[in-house]
């Protein structure tokens, strides 16, 4: 919203990591119905960018990519998990982790990045992006100023940040911008 404060966001939840018929039937819905015009998944198999990519329109992988798109797939977060377990084998090792140890290890830790950009991405967005980043590892944290959710109701002040424990066990809402249906 930061680059376009009018965008909208439209969750569907198919309720599994695996259910590529349904992942289907969402995501064709939100094409034919909603008009999406750029499109997302969070489950295990992709089904919705294999839909985006028939019917012509832009896309955005999570995690792993294991086949090439067209030029339409814009890019696609990956999770370097091997950074994330050897850190906690070595806090293990040590004998320094407990039984709830949360670990919100991300960019700043090389655990999260991004594939290689499509061509249609413009270098003003390559840049953008790469500042974002730079300021993930300079300590900058998406979880402080002021945060609001769906229905209006601050959930952040601009002064604060979120705390983990409300991040991990307390978020059961989304963002001012985000429709479920």
């Amino acid at each position: 919203r930061s680059v376009n404060p009018k965008v909208r966001l439209e969750d569907r939840l198919i309720g599994s990591w695996k259910d590529p018929e349904k992942e289907r039937k969402l995501a064709e819905e939100l094409i034919d119905r909603e008009g999406v015009d750029v499109m997302t998944f969070h489950s295990s198999e992709g089904t919705a960018i294999d839909v985006a990519e028939e019917r012509g329109i832009y896309s955005i992988g999570f995690g792993y990519v294991d086949h090439a798109y067209s030029e339409k797939f814009l890019a696609a977060s990956v999770f370097h998990w091997d950074v994330l377990y050897k850190g906690m084998l070595q806090d293990y090792l040590r004998g320094s982790t407990i039984r709830k140890s949360m670990y919100w290890w991300g960019a700043p830790y090389g655990a999260v990045g991004i594939t290689e950009y499509s061509p249609l991405v413009s270098q003003e967005v390559w840049t953008m992006v790469g500042e974002t980043a730079r300021s993930f590892g300079d300590g900058w944290d998406v979880f402080v100023g002021k945060i609001v959710r769906q229905d209006g109701k601050v959930m952040c002040n601009a002064d604060e940040r979120m705390g983990d424990t409300a991040l991990m066990f307390d978020m059961d809402w989304f963002v001012e911008g985000v429709e479920l249906e």
